[in-house]
């Protein structure tokens, strides 16, 4: 772990988050790799029976409180890894992106530990079929999806009585030039995460006030316009403006180089909105939605100073406009880049009597154990995961001032 600051630990309580796009095995294709090479009597860093033992072991090793997931294949899911869930002490809820398919395709999970954490309630968010604003020529059908998980505390840490947490978790388009849709998706999301909140108070007293944290795929870098306006207060460059344009675009050719792609405690919620293919819809203005997003609050995300506290970090990205902060990759293939992140409110929201502060981060593997790319045989996907543990401060006085 890379710590980013001194916290006393005997006097605070700690909870470990992490994120990882874990490639989905209906996704691998065999020419996307062509650095890998198999020899004889050895095993296929790409193969399901490889790969599998693989994400269950780091799933164990790191032992994360609550841990975000993305390109979960369905059928690996549910053959090999749910029932296996349970003996790492695991608890999780799993989200397809299609659910008219009887098998195939991927989606999201959201796991936990169950001696930790319990969850109170949960939501599917389609991206495509939601009514606040459909897709259209400029921000196609992508079949994208988020969820929401509110966990509640039930350790044994009596600090933490009455703390949970609303977990988002995502995983955005993955054209490179859809900045303008990944700008809308991020709308919906965090539009979500508002209403489910509120809804919330009518299962557990005190949840709408827990502490949201938003851990996904952005399929965003840090130099890109959308990490800047969850980030910073700081208005636009003109590029970063004009990149968020919508435009109508033919689908590219996806290769590795492109940026991408347990029992249930609750049912998840899902919305049920279909777009109509005789109705025209009025595509929304770039600036409508920034105004939108913005609204909600300004993010950190937890590695922004990685690279402050881990000064021999290399930067191996291959991209055209490079950053500061962030480490330099979180995806390693023939395309290096950040994408992933865990964001959290740096500042505590309105009336919350929780604060998250950032400890401690997972270190990013050496490039010397990526290399030449991703998948292999000690790293199953194309992401390295991305773990935080933060502090939980009660602000006592907001606490004394809801007691009154």
């Amino acid at each position: 772990m890379i710590q980013i600051n001194q916290i006393e630990s005997n006097e605070s309580s700690f909870i470990r988050i992490m994120s990882w796009n874990i490639l989905a095995q209906c996704l691998i294709k065999r020419e996307q790799f062509p650095w890998i090479t198999v020899a004889p009597n050895c095993p296929n860093p790409i193969a399901q029976k490889t790969r599998v033992p693989l994400i269950l072991r780091c799933l164990d090793i790191h032992k994360f409180s609550i841990a975000a997931l993305q390109e979960v294949d369905y059928d690996q899911w549910n053959s090999l890894i749910k029932d296996k869930l349970s003996k790492l002490n695991l608890d999780a809820l799993h989200f397809r992106k299609s659910e008219e398919k009887r098998s195939g395709g991927h989606g999201l999970a959201v796991l936990w530990n169950q001696e930790m954490f319990t969850c109170v309630a949960s939501k599917l968010i389609h991206f495509d079929d939601h009514p606040l604003i459909h897709p259209t020529d400029f921000n196609p059908c992508t079949g994208n999806i988020g969820c929401l998980a509110a966990l509640k505390y039930i350790g044994t840490d009596s600090r933490l009585f009455g703390f949970g947490l609303v977990v988002s978790n995502h995983h955005l388009f993955w054209w490179p030039k859809a900045k303008f849709e990944k700008l809308r998706q991020m709308y919906i999301l965090l539009n979500e995460v508002e209403a489910f909140r509120k809804e919330l108070e009518s299962v557990e007293n005190g949840a709408s006030k827990w502490p949201h944290v938003m851990c996904g795929d952005f399929n965003t870098t840090p130099s890109d316009a959308l990490y800047h306006v969850l980030t910073s207060s700081n208005d636009l460059s003109p590029d970063l403006l004009n990149s968020l344009e919508p435009v109508v675009m033919s689908k590219p050719t996806k290769s590795s180089s492109s940026i991408e792609s347990s029992p249930s405690i609750t049912p998840a919620m899902t919305t049920s909105a279909v777009i109509d293919p005789n109705i025209s819809y009025k595509i929304v203005s770039k600036d409508f939605l920034l105004e939108q997003v913005k609204s909600f609050g300004l993010y950190s995300s937890a590695y922004c100073t990685y690279r402050t506290h881990h000064e021999s970090h290399s930067d191996l990205s291959t991209v055209e406009s490079p950053w500061d902060g962030e480490p330099s990759y979180t995806s390693f293939d023939d395309w290096r880049g950040t994408l992933d992140y865990i964001m959290y409110r740096k500042e505590a929201e309105k009336d919350s009597e929780w604060e998250l502060q950032v400890k401690s981060v997972l270190k990013i593997p050496e490039a010397k154990w990526l290399e030449p790319g991703l998948p292999n045989l000690r790293f199953p996907s194309d992401h390295v995961p991305i773990l935080t543990e933060f502090r939980v401060a009660r602000l006592e006085s907001r606490a004394f001032l809801k007691s009154l």
